[in-house]
């Protein structure tokens, strides 16, 4: 964690939560298959070092933000922890996941994050529904069609977040990519794109 710590230039206490995070993560990936990851070390310099890159990319003019299938809360739950001035609301249908989100929640007392066990096209039916002013979703859907998805999420000039793994994305129109390395030979990028007005 102390890598954690000085590449992405983490408070203490942001890098204690992730902590705290990571091992209940991986008590309850012992009983609920949460990622297919086991290994601790791996899962940190894989998927939470990921979702850390995202965090770069949060700017001031996003104030509320959601995560679409957050699963075992990438990046949602350390995007949270890194940006608590910023609300997020994580979507996870599957109920033990949720439940997990929901653990996560309570017992490291991030009073900017909340959950729902709904579907995105759920979400956008509910009456007390706002637009948001991003939107992210990681290995949900292929970059595609979480760019066709999106837009409905989100203000006009939202930001939506697309996270790309080794496979570069056919993208049309205005976009911008940031590309980074993971690990020693493994370039990822996220692709950023402001919804139409």
């Amino acid at each position: 964690m102390r890598d954690l710590l000085e590449k992405f230039n983490l408070t203490p206490s942001a890098n204690a939560e992730i902590g705290s995070y990571v091992d209940l993560l991986m008590r309850w990936n012992a009983k609920i298959q949460m990622t297919s990851t086991r290994d601790e070390a791996e899962f940190v310099s894989r998927h939470v070092a990921d979702s850390l890159e995202l965090a770069k990319h949060i700017g001031s003019d996003i104030r509320r933000m959601i995560d679409v299938g957050s699963g075992g809360g990438l990046p949602g739950i350390l995007l949270a922890i890194v940006h608590p001035d910023v609300e997020f609301l994580l979507i996870e249908p599957t109920n033990k996941k949720h439940a997990f989100l929901s653990t996560v929640r309570r017992e490291l007392g991030l009073k900017n994050l909340k959950t729902k066990a709904v579907r995105d096209e759920q979400l956008l039916t509910s009456p007390d529904f706002e637009p948001f002013d991003a939107a992210v979703a990681r290995a949900v859907w292929s970059i595609e069609e979480w760019l066709e998805r999106a837009p409905s999420l989100l203000r006009p000039g939202g930001q939506i977040f697309a996270m790309e793994g080794l496979r570069r994305a056919e993208v049309t129109g205005e976009f911008i990519r940031h590309s980074y390395e993971l690990e020693v030979g493994r370039t990822r990028s996220i692709l950023c794109v402001t919804a139409s007005a």
